[in-house]
């Protein structure tokens, strides 16, 4: 079983004892998918994990990440909006949304523009997975 932890640390777990292992057109369609989430491993290791252990380790790298949350910012005009309010007003509506266990979102009363984020290369920070065969 894949772990977030796991892959936190790059490790990706190897545990069948069969030699049947996935396509180079599965790895490679892995890879592609764990190139959306911020993953990259070699495909030819990829090539070694069974399906289940291949769609497992996919599931678990958008789990890593976040990717299956909606998130819903308590501030949507961050900074902007935060700079302008009093500080009591911040507090109170800090601990109030706290003490409602996330439930209460204060209201918006203006919008706000939020600036672009800067184009990064897609290419770059990704966080390698490496194989490794666990024994029993």
């Amino acid at each position: 079983m894949i772990t977030p932890a796991m892959l936190r640390r790059g490790i990706i777990p190897q545990t069948h004892t069969t030699t049947d292992g996935v396509t180079a057109a599965q790895a490679h369609t892995a890879l592609a998918e764990l190139l959306t989430v911020g993953f990259i491993a070699d495909p030819q290791e990829l090539q070694q994990l069974s399906l289940e252990e291949l769609v497992n380790l996919i599931t678990q790298a958008g789990t890593t990440i976040g990717a299956n949350r909606t998130w819903q910012p308590m501030f949507p005009g961050f900074p902007e909006q935060v700079a302008t309010m009093p500080d009591i007003e911040l507090f109170l509506t800090q601990i109030y949304h706290y003490l409602t266990y996330g439930r209460w979102r204060p209201d918006i009363e203006k919008t706000f523009e939020r600036t672009k984020l800067a184009h990064t290369d897609w290419t770059q920070n990704f966080r390698r997975l490496t194989l490794v065969e666990l024994t029993p």
